[in-house]
């Protein structure tokens, strides 16, 4: 069985590459293209934005500080709109988020860490920070356009 110290100790090295692109000028900004499905007509989603974003960002960190961390867990509590939460507003709020973090680290490694995730994760950051959001529809459509009047 596979631990986290196993996934990063293969990631350093590519995150040395990162760095070096960084200081050289040869890494340039990259397009990031996602993609989200819903289950069916229950509309499950299979991955929260931010709980996953945290973890990446914890790896990552752990690789760039190099400290050793064993597993990485955390939650978020979703229940907007459930029984009890009906008046809950549907937009992000009061949002917290534990994580428990198993290996040998010191103290001081694991604040480092907190940190340097606090400071780098961009959903994270994108939550606390106010955005202007701009949607357009590019509409597509095969079917017959609509007989004029």
């Amino acid at each position: 069985m596979s631990t986290v110290i196993d996934y990063l100790a293969p990631r350093r090295e590519a995150f040395v590459d990162r760095s070096r692109g960084i200081a050289d000028g040869s890494l340039r900004p990259l397009t990031l293209n996602t993609k989200a499905t819903a289950d069916g007509r229950s509309g499950v989603r299979r991955i929260g934005g931010l709980a996953s974003c945290l973890n990446h960002s914890y790896l990552i960190q752990a690789v760039a500080l190099e400290v050793p961390i064993e597993s990485i867990e955390g939650t978020i509590d979703p229940r907007v709109g459930s029984p009890g939460y009906e008046t809950t507003p549907v937009y992000p709020q009061n949002i917290a988020y534990v994580v428990r973090i198993d290996g040998p680290a010191s103290v001081a490694e694991i604040q480092t860490l907190r940190d340097n995730v606090e400071k780098f994760c961009p959903i994270l950051n994108l939550l606390r920070q106010p955005q202007t959001i701009e949607g357009r529809l590019d509409l597509r459509s095969t079917a017959p356009a609509a007989a004029a009047e």
